[in-house]
């Protein structure tokens, strides 16, 4: 069963704008994912590839090798299933969907948020618990192995029930 997260640039506090990922949206799984972008790409350019280069959303990125060509990939024994796979490019060729805060993301089922804060370099974590998003953390992106360790110490503390 796929785990939904958003991964989002804030608009006005507290609603946010993003897309849609589908596999792995805990913290240690689409939350490393974006990190792991942020430290092969730079924190710019990172966000470019995950919330306007990519229109369609995202299958899996938890586990995503960056260095790899972007694509879904249909086929489960084709050698590059560790890609980053998007629904817009590779076998899939899906339309922009884009995941709003205040009105779809009750629609899809999403669990998990992971908003840019462009203004001062933070990740924010937000978990839903319809109807409500409640903040769970907030990630400096400025220090990436401290990142990581607070997205790892969130799926050990017991979030929403």
């Amino acid at each position: 069963m796929s785990t939904r997260a958003t991964v989002a640039r804030q608009t006005e506090k507290p609603a946010f704008v993003g897309r849609y990922s589908h596999w792995d949206g805990y913290p240690e799984g689409v939350g490393t994912g974006i990190i792991r972008a942020i430290r092969h790409f730079g924190l710019d350019k990172a966000k470019k590839v995950l919330l306007d280069e990519h229109i369609g959303g995202w299958s899996n990125i938890a586990q995503a090798d960056w260095t790899q060509e972007i694509g879904y990939v249909e086929d489960l024994n084709s050698p590059n299933t560790t890609n980053p796979q998007c629904f817009c490019h590779g076998d899939r060729n899906e339309e922009e969907w884009v995941v709003d805060s205040a009105t779809d993301a009750d629609n899809v089922f999403i669990e998990w948020a992971y908003v840019f804060d462009e203004s001062n370099d933070t990740l924010m974590v937000y978990e839903h618990d319809v109807p409500l998003w409640s903040l769970i953390e907030t990630i400096d992106l400025t220090d990436l192995d401290k990142a990581e360790l607070q997205l790892a110490e969130l799926n050990k503390t017991p979030q929403l029930s």
